[in-house]
C-alpha cells in the first residue's frame, strides 16, 4: 500500500481518521481477494508517533480485526526498557481487543535471555 507519513498526517489534522481506515480497508480487502495470505507491517514511524497520542498500529488492527504478531528490537536496549515494551504491547492489545499471537524479542543480548525467560513466568 502507498500511504504517506505526510498523507496520514494531514488526514489527522483535519479530524479524517474515518477516512484513513476506510482507505486501508479497501486495501486490505482487495489483497486479501487476491491472495491466499496477507500479512500487514506495522507503521514505524517516530514523527507519526509523536504527532498522535495514540498507537495507530492497533487502531489498524483493531479495525481489519487481525491477530498481531509484535516484534520487539532489543539491541542495546536495557531490560527494564525491553520489559516495558512488553508490558505496552500486552496492554495495548488488551484495551483494543487486539488478538495479539505473540511478541518476538530479537537482538537481543545473550546475557538478558535468562531474565527474559522469566518475565514468562
Amino acid at each position: 500500500m502507498d500511504y504517506r507519513i505526510k498523507e496520514v498526517k494531514k488526514n489527522i489534522a483535519k479530524d479524517n481518521l474515518k477516512y484513513i481506515y476506510q482507505r486501508i480497508l479497501e486495501k486490505h480487502e482487495a489483497l486479501i481477494e487476491k491472495y491466499n495470505f496477507v500479512i500487514c507491517e506495522g507503521v514505524q514511524s517516530i514523527e507519526l508517533e509523536e504527532f498522535l497520542d495514540f498507537d495507530i498500529n492497533f487502531e489498524i488492527a483493531k479495525n481489519l480485526q487481525i491477530p498481531t504478531i509484535e516484534i520487539i528490537n532489543a539491541k542495546d536496549e536495557p531490560l527494564d526498557s525491553i520489559e516495558d515494551n512488553i508490558k505496552y504491547i500486552l496492554n495495548q492489545s488488551k484495551k483494543n481487543g487486539v488478538n495479539l499471537l505473540g511478541i518476538f524479542v530479537n537482538r537481543v543480548s545473550l546475557a538478558q535471555i535468562p531474565k527474559l525467560q522469566k518475565l514468562n513466568n
